[in-house]
Formats: structure tokens, sequence, C-alpha cells
């Protein structure tokens, strides 16, 4: 997450390890990524993983 200047709470990927340089982190319409707007989907995510399963009669 960048922490200052005009990216200030954007998300960008650290792909070094894969000889890849370092990207934005996008959302499924190739947005930019808030850190907000990140952590929103993985608490959804998470959400609903932990959602009751209906109950088979």
């Amino acid at each position: 997450m960048i922490i200052s200047g005009p990216e200030r709470g954007r998300i960008w990927s650290d792909n070094r390890v894969d000889d890849e340089d370092l990207k934005p982190f996008l959302d499924e319409h190739d947005a930019l990524m808030t850190f907000t707007r990140w952590y929103l989907t993985w608490l959804e995510g998470a959400e609903r993983q932990l959602a009751p399963v209906p109950a088979a009669d």
C-alpha cells in the first residue's frame, strides 16, 4: 500500500520475486484498487465463506 504522494491509499502488487515489476492492483473492472475497496472486498468474501449453509430436508 502506498502511504504518501499522489498514489496514497492505493494497493500495488510486488511481483519482483517472479522477475516482474511493481504494478498497481486493479479491481474486476480494471480500476485502481484503494485499500478501503480491497479490504471491503476481502471482508465480503470472508463473510460469504462463513455464511450458514441451509439445512437439507
